[in-house]
């Protein structure tokens, strides 16, 4: 640390991670709903079913559900014990805050006091960090993203540039669709400079490999299967339940999987289930895009009551506020548990949570000409990444992105301050003479 401003807020940060993993050990609830699903896909890896051909369609689903790079993190995990692999990501996670002090260093703003209470108020990076989940290792990668984009363009830093790439989309599969992005930015980038990298092709290459990977398992050419999942029982149930009701959106889904259920193949299957969301979606594309936009642009305020709560009760999948918020549940269900007192907390957490999303969009608004500018591309990938989200769009899948609005809000609230000091200074000036 270059100052004892910064050691001071470091320490009090790394205090912070070791507070909530305390308290994350002392709760005894370590896993959500998701986590079987990466400690299941953790075993099929150690004992290489994960690399076979997969006939039965239940079993198909699960191993390419997730993909490995988080699972095979989890393999710490037969050596030892999830307090011990938690441990281990609490580290990352001051690592993560590592590189925001480094990241800020290069904007040349000396790390603040006040960016404590930013962090403290963003509960979502130490609770997701401290639980059995991949959003810890996302972040991690998108941290050091942000890092080679806190220097100039060189081919070296390209190619790390596509690894994290890779690695993102190896970790969550949301990011697929960033690899199109990706080629696409580039391409357009390097033709306006004038020069080429074969590590333009990295990232493709890896996505056809690893969709021929899964067609060789499971012979359905598909990058997860959360994709028809998530579409069907998520974004487009939240949209019907939104545009009619709960019990005609209940309906649909049931009707949806009756008819899946009579087809005998993992193929037949998922063609049939990406068919009946497509025609969903194409039936009312114009309700259903503007549903999408605007719950992605919600997410990115929401507090997270559901976070807070993991600390004292055991998630069953149906917890988050945006059950209420779609309509599959009344308001007052907020109100029906002995921790009512945690939405105490979530109002301060929302007002910061305001502030980074105002600083955010007030950044973008400035440096709206720089759409092609080799850094402007990590504040791009987010954009696209709020909306790939849509409807499911929460406080945890916004966790790692928190990193890049952390050092946006910095930045700006940096930058205000300084012009009203010299707003300050001037008129001082001016009244002295």
């Amino acid at each position: 640390m270059s100052n004892k401003k910064e050691t001071v807020v470091f320490a009090t940060i790394t205090f912070l991670f070791l507070l909530f993993y305390f308290f994350r050990i002392y709760s005894g609830i370590y896993k959500l709903a998701d986590s079987s699903e990466y400690l299941s896909t953790s075993e099929l890896i150690k004992s290489g079913k994960y690399f076979l051909i997969i006939s039965d369609p239940h079993n198909a689903e699960i191993a390419t559900k997730r993909p490995f790079l988080y699972p095979f993190f989890l393999l710490i995990n037969s050596f030892s014990n999830l307090k011990f692999v938690l441990f281990i990501q609490t580290l990352f996670g001051i690592f993560n805050f590592y590189i925001i002090l480094r990241c800020l260093k290069k904007l040349n703003i000396t790390l603040p006091y006040y960016s404590v209470l930013i962090v403290l108020l963003t509960p979502s990076i130490f609770i997701y960090t401290q639980l059995v989940m991949s959003e810890w290792l996302v972040l991690t990668f998108f941290m050091l993203l942000l890092f080679v984009f806190s220097h100039e363009f060189t081919f070296k830093r390209f190619f790390f540039i596509q690894i994290l790439t890779v690695a993102l989309t190896a970790t969550k599969p949301v990011f697929f669709p960033i690899i199109y992005f990706n080629l696409l930015y580039f391409s357009i980038f390097f033709y306006k400079k004038k020069v080429f990298s074969i590590y333009l092709f990295l990232p493709i290459i890896f996505l056809f490999s690893y969709l021929k990977f899964n067609n060789y398992r499971t012979g359905f050419t598909h990058f997860s299967s959360i994709e028809n999942i998530n579409l069907i029982d998520y974004n487009l149930y939240y949209f019907k339940s939104n545009l009619e009701n709960k019990e005609l959106a209940d309906k649909w889904k049931d009707s949806i999987y009756q008819e899946g259920s009579k087809l005998k193949t993992y193929v037949a299957k998922n063609e049939f289930y990406k068919y009946a969301a497509l025609t969903e979606i194409k039936s009312n594309f114009f309700q259903y895009s503007w549903y999408h936009f605007y719950t992605s642009i919600r997410g990115m305020i929401d507090p997270g009551r559901f976070d807070l709560m993991t600390f004292f009760k055991q998630e069953n999948g149906q917890e988050g506020l945006i059950e209420i918020l779609n309509s599959n549940k009344p308001f007052a269900t907020l109100l029906n548990n002995k921790n009512v007192w945690v939405y105490i907390f979530l109002v301060p957490i929302f007002v910061i949570q305001l502030i980074k999303f105002s600083c955010f969009a007030f950044f973008i608004y400035q440096k709206k000409n720089k759409l092609f500018s080799y850094k402007f591309y990590p504040i791009l990938v987010l954009l696209l990444y709020v909306f790939l989200t849509g409807p499911v769009n929460c406080s945890r899948l916004m966790m790692p992105m928190q990193g890049l609005l952390i050092i946006i809000t910095i930045y700006q609230l940096n930058t205000f301050l300084q012009k009203l000091k010299a707003s300050k200074l001037a008129i001082k000036k001016n009244h002295l003479s």
